[in-house]
């Protein structure tokens, strides 16, 4: 588990780095967390591999994935998942999972 890998980073550093935990996510099981749009553009299958967890108004959090179709429709015109969030267009993408267990109220 990685928390906040981009901090402190140069941005020209970024996709060497994304590269070292894809190389080793072929061993291991991998977990990022990140706020950067950008380092969300370098992941290759964001619907696959991508979870927005926010908050709703009871505070409660919710996670969420990409439908891959309808991403795949917008990177037509965006760079990727990160370009669209930049864009304030996540939502367009963005369905609440429903294979994820609810904690209790």
């Amino acid at each position: 588990v990685f928390d906040e890998v981009e901090r402190h980073l140069h941005p020209g550093l970024l996709s060497r780095v994304f590269a070292m935990f894809e190389s080793l996510a072929r061993h291991v099981p991998v977990l990022l967390t990140t706020h950067s749009d950008r380092l969300l553009d370098w992941v290759p299958d964001p619907a696959r591999s991508v979870v927005l967890s926010e908050l709703d108004e009871r505070r409660s959090t919710r996670l969420k994935r990409p439908n891959a179709e309808l991403l795949s429709e917008w990177l037509k015109d965006y760079r990727g998942l990160g370009d669209l969030r930049m864009a304030g267009l996540e939502s367009a993408v963005m369905e609440e999972r429903v294979d994820a267990p609810r904690p209790p109220c």
